[in-house]
């Protein structure tokens, strides 16, 4: 097996850069129509499926901020979210942004609420 050679892979990386990020793109792109095949392609609030690129992967029990926070954003997150949801998870679900927006304002005000009570 070949020793990784930091020097190496950076001259060959600045060589390849466009590359590498063309592949990158293409697999989180693979990742994200895959997720949103699974999770239906349309918003689970509205039905909103007119425009796929907008569409979210939202954290149903509003932990998402903690698991990003857990794992970064990266691709093995990524990865994980699909896998769960493969495996029947109910954590998560697709917004359009008016549903996500309306979710983040009703969950704003129980926080207000909660803090005036």
């Amino acid at each position: 097996m070949r020793k990784y050679d930091k020097i190496s892979y950076s001259k060959w990386y600045k060589n390849h850069a466009q590359e590498k990020r063309d592949k990158v793109r293409e697999a989180f792109l693979a990742l994200r129509i895959q997720t949103l095949d699974i999770l239906g392609n349309k918003c689970s609030k509205c039905g909103y499926n007119k425009e796929k690129r907008i569409l979210m992967v939202d954290h149903v029990n509003d932990n998402g901020a903690a698991e990003r926070e857990e794992n970064g954003q990266s691709w093995k997150y990524r990865k994980q979210i699909l896998e769960k949801i493969k495996s029947g998870s109910k954590e998560y679900q697709l917004l359009c942004p008016n549903c996500s927006a309306i979710k983040e304002s009703d969950r704003n005000i129980k926080k207000l609420i909660s803090e005036i009570s």
